[in-house]
């Protein structure tokens, strides 16, 4: 018997048969299926057959091999002619026959079934083998239907064509570029058929690259298909295979035919084959339940479809995933199709195909990154190798088209100008590919970091080149001029993806802009991840920027996007172009929360950018793309009211019953499909759809470090689902009903946790932080927008929340973080608590006193193995000042939460929580260890009858009642006094404390849950340590919790810095670290029974024996922790100016001590505010403290409405006096003509030297200090004898300059060089300690040239001790931000970090950890840079100044809670659209009415509580309103001062080219907001000149 045939001689075959067919059906019918019974008419609609190495359409003539091309010139994929072009289904003519076609992408096979006149049947399977990459396989088998004569024969036609000769009844092997030879290896065979196997061998004649990636030789080895097939008496029934097989060369072609043939003779042939494609699905796949012939179902078939269509291009099999070239936009293109692509690799690639596998099928997507990644050499050489005349490149240049990543596009095709050499777009797809790559999969599964990071800087450097400024005026489509201010930028002429003629250059091309700030984002992005490198040195802030400011050209008609600013370009759109900005690119120009702003853009965008038929086909990718916009305004509630026709649903763009996409949309359903052009199928048409359901029905957007999902229910469907979608490692099944969405983890990531937020755009989170729900196992819930978020579990921060500090370990106890509130605090942990203004000890030797703490215990069990523990986690919440302990046991199961805070409303207690909680099912638990007791103990309790420390002697502990005899009402008590007073003769400071305690060993059983606690209330009278006690008697604990949260959440609410996590945490996190240790050092309020006495740089829980500067107080305080709370928290900033307030006398009496007049304050000071120093040089000469405490008050002057009040309050006139008259005292002014005043024997903040004279920074003080009375008279109409002796001396102080190398310079003191050993140097070195003379510009506001400013930060920068304390790195960063120099300001921002001690967040004075610990000065200074660096900030006597810049590594930051002049405010800056939001929250009654004004001369007005303004980002200022002010948006009755009602004014679009004088106003009652730019019709005539415009462009143009 022949190779592969078996035939049944017998009429009893036909059980078998039936069976046989049966099994058959049973198989299909639980598959996806796609059926047609009407006969084919010619150029239907069909699918192809592949498997990633072969390839051909089905009943093609051509056959195509993955690496096969030609033409050394400009490859082209070989079509050879095809064995498989063999049909059974011609007997549409014959009366009473039947046909079923079946498509079954699920098991990748193509079936035929004919039935003629109930006299036979046959059936014809096609595949290409999955297994066995090398082979197609024709399946063939046909039987008899009823019986037969002796003598009579049926003959069963075969039509074929391909390689097929019917008159030769040869299959003989030609084609283009290629020479064949041929060999019969074998004839002869059995009825009813005979056969032959045959073998050609091939060369191409040109080989197309050197690298031997692609094939120069072919080998087939076939099965010839014989004309008929005849059926007789004797044989009924047959079945038969005909392989092809294809490789390099005869022997690998031989070996696959042999194996094929050996595993049908088995009967495993097919089942291997469709089991394999099963295993395909199961890695990903999409379902949709939905009736039998419903739209569902038709949406199913068609998603099958094409993830069979996309992945049958793509090799699975190992061995042939290193010859993989990557894909074409069509599928069967070759050398024979006469088309442009001929199965060269082009953008479609990147941009429609890979998109839609990288969630189902990342094996697949990461073949195609792989590719492009190892092209980078050929990216490198295709630059200058494209360059010529006017155009030049460097960098990585990715081709237009391609093979193994040469340019294709020689000099000889400008000869015709088809010069696609300009698709620079190429590359920024690429650069989008790799983005989303790293978004989609763990690094830790990445494949080459290093190729990764190269291909992404060769890109980045590729565009860097290419991006030129943008100046002047550009024409929009709408013919008006559009104003482009300078710092945008575009790239040179390019040429578009959409298939317009080649020839015609565009100017600023939307998609070209977007893919190439994708690009130049993109080396952040990775070196984000721990990863650099890449051979060329790029400054990745810089591309950040020049990303941000990349150009856009709108119509300022409509507020939608240009192609480009070339008119001609909008007369057609072919390919969808700009929408791909929304989809896959979800580029953030095109985005805004603003409501009305978006839709207005994306409605424009609908509408302008539908399909329009001009010298181009229509690409099928259009609908998709576009559909998946419309499904996002939707889901933004935008009303859309201006389509004018509705946005085709995905489904118009499949054909036929096999639900294919063709390339072009040259047909419409209904239409009769035409026969003069070939029928192609689109890869790209196929990933699109596929993209438009996982974009546009699931809302499926990878964003950093998160995913969203926010799913409807497609017409006719009851429910879908996503089966295995991969992300970062993990693998979920989704399934979403109408009501809910059922989430599946199937596989877990060991690095990481899987997380689950809800994504709904008002949701802040708030004080809550159960609203991110670990994922594991599956878990249910309502069909929303929901984001997940995998968290590296590395050994901290795993949730990624930036107010939680998390950690599986503790640091050494010095890093440990505190809970406090001002009056008391801890380090956790700590044995000892501190009290505001508690010390012990005299003079210089006082330190904070150590209070004994009753909250320091630690708990434990009997089960102590290691085995039984599961897990312990600490978590310092910022947002709510809690420290929680979390143990998880096992054997038996039981959760200790142990929880420390000091309370932020009732500030005299100090709590701890602890909850143990055991499984209420332990009962029942077959393991009898789970309903063991367990034995709980409590350790390090010190001993309560007689409390013990150094610092203070206690009475013993009594028990007292408070409020009853109830058990709640029973405490313990203990009163106490410290050692020594600070000043001798003075009494010693007295503590109390009361506590109530439920702390004590005992004995959990089974299924219970018990809580325990303790609360420790401590002051320096018992009246008000029992007061707070009362105030919580008989609460419970819960209640004093949420008590605590609450107010601890007014803080945040009323003032903070926010930045997106995602995008920046560690920079989130140092904020929300930072303002919390100074919030938790401050009290609510004054306290008149213990005054607040100023903060210590290392916080109020540190500062003990004299480590930590014994937690005195400083300069540090006005410096540098005053002015980031100043203007978030004023009241807070009120109480550290009353701190020096009410030591005025103790100044005054330091001013006589060193022999002065007025008021000295202390350079270092504990409660009395005398001198503490323990070092008398810094106590006599470092006495610009006097002057900054000046400086302070006229900050806090100029940032409050009531001036008068606080002025009469804190004594501040009498405090303003007293300085200056200490300065006038230590002040020696010269006789002469030119009088001039010194100040000598000082020691400057540089502490290095001294003493010296006329420090540039004391004197500077000093003179705004000499000034400060004449500005307090002012308000309070008051003078004094010698004001303007002061305001002389002021002038006349010495400012001492020199000059350096030609540039001038300030000198920090008389007689100083810069880098050169001084005499009066203490510590023998020629550097500096810290920040000096650059606090000139900043924060003291001293006037000067931008020139001269440089020169001082150059020049000390170079010479300041690279281990001085935290702050002076900010202030460095401060002073470039105002030059314009980001690129430095974020370089020294950055070293911020390196004294962030981690995982509490807790700062060292110097990095590395050392120096003083919890150093409040270096997050004073780290808060300063944010807010008055990148936020611009100067406060002014008659203006607050504003100069926003972008933030290291973010798109948009807010100053929430921000106050100035009785108004508060929310600020956003927000980068991606160039725009500023000022958003009044609320305002005083006696706040002064408010403007803002713009650099570029706009006055805006801000009328009332609720207004939102919205401005292009540039230098501006608040002021308050005058009477001649004119406002750019509605304003006051310019006739009266009073504000008028709040106007709504008109949105502005952030994507609108920067530089107009654009403006969003708005205030309740809400209208409904006009959909053009406010400037626009603001003024009538404006507006009339604009309609004079626009009829006349409309008049010309027709």
């Amino acid at each position: 018997m022949h190779r592969g045939i078996r035939m049944a001689s017998s009429r009893n075959s036909r059980a078998a048969s039936a069976l046989s067919i049966f099994s058959i059906f049973l198989h299909l019918s639980a598959a996806q299926l796609s059926t047609r019974t009407q006969w084919l008419p010619d150029n239907y609609p069909l699918p192809h057959l592949g498997n990633g190495y072969l390839s051909t359409p089905l009943f093609g003539e051509r056959m195509q091999v993955q690496d096969l091309f030609t033409r050394a010139d400009r490859p082209v994929r070989v079509g050879l002619p095809s064995t498989m072009a063999v049909r059974v289904d011609r007997h549409q003519d014959i009366a009473g026959s039947s046909v079923n076609y079946t498509f079954n992408p699920e098991a990748g096979f193509f079936e035929t079934v004919v039935t003629v006149q109930q006299r036979y049947w046959v059936r014809q399977r096609f595949y290409a083998h999955v297994r066995i990459p090398e082979l197609f396989v024709m399946e063939l088998e046909a039987e008899v239907l009823g019986k037969l004569s002796a003598n009579e024969e049926i003959s069963i036609p075969l039509w074929r064509k391909g390689c097929y000769d019917n008159l030769a009844n040869e299959c003989i092997f030609t084609a283009n570029d290629m020479t064949f030879t041929h060999t019969v290896l074998s004839t002869g065979g059995l009825a009813p058929w005979t056969k032959k196997v045959s073998v050609a061998e091939g060369n191409v004649t040109g080989n197309p690259d050197s690298s031997n990636r692609t094939s120069s030789n072919i080998a087939i080895m076939w099965d010839q298909a014989p004309p008929s097939i005849t059926l007789n008496r004797n044989t009924i029934s047959a079945k038969g295979v005909f392989l092809t097989s294809i490789s390099r060369n005869i022997t690998a072609a031989r070996k696959a035919y042999d194996e094929g043939h050996e595993q049908f003779a088995s009967g495993v042939l097919y089942s291997r084959h469709r089991d394999f494609w099963g295993l395909r699905y199961n890695e990903g796949r999409i379902q949709f339940q939905a009736a039998p012939g419903s739209t569902g179902h038709k949406l199913q078939n068609a998603v099958f479809s094409s993830l069979y269509t996309v992945l049958s291009a793509i090799p699975s099999h190992p061995y042939f995933l290193e010859d993989f070239l990557g894909v074409g936009p069509v599928v069967d293109d070759d050398n024979e199709a006469d088309l442009a692509s001929a199965g060269r690799v082009r953008w479609e690639q990147e941009i429609y195909v890979l998109p839609s596998l990288l969630l189902l099928q990342p094996a697949a997507a990461e073949l195609m990154i792989k590719n492009r990644v190892d092209q980078w050499v050929e990216a490198l050489e295709n630059a200058p190798a494209a360059s010529s005349g006017n155009f030049s490149y460097r960098g990585g240049k990715y081709p237009y088209e391609t093979v193994t990543g040469e340019e294709l596009w020689e000099v000889h095709d400008r000869s015709q100008d088809m010069d696609f050499l300009r698709a620079v777009h190429v590359s920024g797809d690429v650069a989008f590919a790799l983005q989303e790559y790293i978004k989609a999969v763990p690094p830790s599964e990445w494949i080459d970091k290093d190729a990764m990071m190269r291909t992404a800087s060769r890109i980045a450097e590729f565009y860097l080149h290419l991006v030129q400024r943008l100046d002047g005026e550009q024409e929009g489509k709408s013919g008006i001029k559009q104003l482009v201010v300078g710092i945008n930028r575009f790239l040179t002429a390019t040429t578009a993806p959409d298939p317009i003629d080649p020839r015609f250059y565009v100017q600023f091309h939307t998609f070209t802009h977007a893919v190439a700030s994708v690009a130049l984002r993109l080396p952040e992005s990775i070196s984000r991840l721990g990863f650099s490198g890449g051979g060329v040195n790029l400054d990745v802030a810089e591309l950040q920027r020049l990303a941000d400011n990349i150009y856009f050209p709108r119509d300022l008609l409509t507020s939608g996007h240009l192609t480009s600013s070339t008119p001609e370009h909008t007369e057609q759109s072919c390919e969808p172009d700009v929408l791909l900005a929304y989809f896959p690119l979800r580029h953030k120009a095109f985005d805004t929360e603003d409501q009305a702003q978006f839709c207005s853009m994306v409605e424009a965008d609908l509408i302008d950018h539908a399909p329009k038929k001009g010298s181009c086909d229509i690409k099928s990718t259009y609908v998709p793309i576009r559909r998946s916009v419309y499904e996002l305004a939707k889901r933004r509630n935008c009303p859309l009211s201006g389509l004018s026709q509705p946005v085709p649903d995905m489904l118009s763009v499949v054909q036929g019953d096999f639900h294919i996409i063709p390339e072009y949309q040259w047909t419409s359903p209904g239409e009769t499909l035409p026969t003069d052009r070939p029928f192609r199928t689109s890869l790209a048409g196929h990933g699109a759809f596929l993209q438009g359901v996982l974009n546009g029905y699931a809302g499926i957007q990878l964003d950093n470090n998160r995913l969203l999902i926010d799913p409807i229910i497609p017409e006719g469907t009851e429910a879908w689902s996503i089966h295995a979608l991969n992300y970062q490692g993990f693998i979920v099944n989704l399934r979403f009903s109408r009501e809910e969405i059922l989430i599946t983890v199937t596989r877990e990531n060991q690095h990481a946790t899987l997380y689950i937020e809800p994504g709904s755009a008002d949701y802040t989170g708030g004080n809550d932080t159960s609203w991110r729900v670990k994922v594991g196992g599956h878990i249910t819930v309502k069909r929303s927008r929901i984001y997940l978020v995998a968290v590296a579990a590395d050994s901290f921060h795993w949730s990624q929340l930036p107010w939680l500090f998390q950690s599986t370990s503790l640091p050494a106890a010095k890093y440990m973080p505190e809970v406090g509130n001002g009056h008391i605090a801890t380090m956790v942990n700590s044995s000892w608590v501190h009290m505001n203004g508690l010390y012990n000890g005299e003079g210089p030797k006082s330190s904070r006193a150590r209070i004994p703490s009753l909250v320091a215990f630690t708990v434990r069990t009997n089960h102590t193995l290691p085995a039984q523990l599961v897990n312990r986690t600490y978590e310092l919440n910022v947002r709510e000042g809690i420290f929680t302990t979390t143990t998880r046991l096992r054997n038996p199961s039981l959760v200790i939460t142990h929880e420390i805070f000091a309370h932020r409303d009732n500030d005299r207690l100090l709590a701890a929580h602890v909850s143990f909680t055991r499984p209420k099912d332990a009962l029942s638990h077959r393991d009898s260890r789970e309903q063991d007791p367990v034995e709980i103990f409590f350790d390090k309790f010190p001993d309560e009858s007689q409390l013990r420390s150094e610092d203070i002697v206690f009475q013993p502990t009594r028990q007292i009642s408070i409020g009853g005899n109830q058990p709640e009402s029973l405490f313990k008590e203990a009163d106490g006094r410290t050692v020594i007073p600070e000043l001798k003769g003075m009494a010693p400071s007295p503590i109390n404390m009361i506590w109530r305690s439920t702390i004590s060993n005992f004995v959990l059983a089974a299924g219970q849950e018990v809580s325990r606690e303790i609360h420790v209330y401590i002051s320096s009278r018992p009246s008000e340590t029992r007061a707070a006690a009362q105030k919580f008697r008989g609460k419970s604990s819960e209640f004093i919790k949420n008590a605590h949260i609450a107010k601890w959440g007014s803080y945040w609410d009323n003032g903070r810095i926010d930045v997106d996590a995602t995008e920046n945490f560690e920079l989130a996190q140092g904020l929300y670290g930072s303002l919390y240790f100074l919030l938790a050092s401050l009290p609510n309020q004054q306290d008149q029974g213990n005054r607040f006495i100023g903060l210590s740089p290392g916080g109020l829980a540190r500062g003990p024996a004299n480590s930590d500067y014994s937690g005195h107080i400083f300069w540090d305080t006005e410096t540098w922790m005053y002015p980031p709370i100043l203007n978030l928290h004023p009241e807070q900033a009120r109480l550290l100016l009353e701190a020096r307030t009410l030591t005025l006398d103790a100044a005054k009496a330091n001013a006589i001590l060193y022999g002065y007049k007025g008021a000295k304050f202390a350079w270092e000071s504990a409660y009395t505010g005398t001198e503490t120093s323990p070092w008398p040089p810094s106590g006599e000469y470092e006495i610009h403290i006097t002057g900054d405490i000046a400086f302070a008050v006229r900050q806090y002057l100029y940032v409050i409405d009531d001036k008068m009040k606080a002025i009469r309050e804190m004594r501040l006139e009498e405090m303003a006096v007293e300085m200056a008259i200490f300065w006038q005292s230590r002040s020696a002014c010269s006789n002469g003509t030119t009088v001039t005043c010194s100040i000598i024997n000082v020691m400057p903040p540089d502490e290095y030297h001294f003493p010296v004279s006329n420090s540039i920074y004391t004197n500077y003080v000093a003179k705004l200090s000499l000034e400060l009375p004449a500005y307090v008279f002012k308000i309070t109409n008051n003078s004094h004898p010698d004001l303007n002796l002061w305001l002389t001396t002021a002038q006349r102080l010495a400012m001492p300059k020199s000059v350096m190398d030609g540039k001038e310079f300030h000198l920090e003191f008389d007689g100083y060089t810069p880098g050169v050993w001084h005499p009066r140097s203490n510590v023998n070195v020629p550097e500096i300690k810290q920040g000096d003379v650059i606090l000139l510009g900043y924060p003291l506001d001293m006037d000067m040239s931008p020139e001269l400013r440089k020169n001082d930060l150059d020049i000390y920068r170079k010479v300041t001790d690279v281990e001085g304390p935290a702050m002076t790195w900010g202030m460095f960063s401060v002073g470039y931000l105002e030059l314009g120099n980001l690129v430095e300001a974020d370089t020294l921002f950055e070293r911020n970090y390196e004294n962030i001690v981690q995982p509490f967040g807790v700062w060292s004075e110097v990095r590395d950890g050392a120096g003083a610990l919890n150093f409040l000065t270096g997050m004073g200074g780290f808060l300063q840079a944010v807010i008055n660096g990148y936020g611009g900030i100067r406060i002014r006597e008659d203006h607050l100044a504003l100069h926003p810049q972008r933030l290291p590594k973010t798109s948009r930051w807010s100053l929430v809670g921000y106050k100035h002049l009785g108004h508060q405010f929310n600020m956003t800056f927000d980068f991606f659209h160039n725009t500023m939001t000022i958003h009044i929250v609320s305002k005083t009654s006696i706040a002064p009415h408010l403007v803002l004004e713009v650099d570029s001369g706009q006055i805006y007005d801000l009328p009332q509580a609720g207004y939102v303004l919205t401005v292009r980002t540039e230098k501006s200022m608040l002021r308050e309103y005058q009477i001649t002010d004119e406002f750019t948006n509605p304003g006051p009755d310019t006739s009266t001062s009073t504000p008028p009602p709040a106007t709504s004014g008109s949105p502005v679009n952030p994507s609108i080219t920067p530089g107009l004088p654009t403006v969003t106003g708005s205030a309740p009652p809400a209208t409904t907001p006009s959909s053009s730019p406010a400037l626009l019709t603001n003024s009538p005539l404006v507006m009339l000149w604009l309609i004079f415009l626009t009829c006349w462009f409309s008049f010309n143009r027709s």
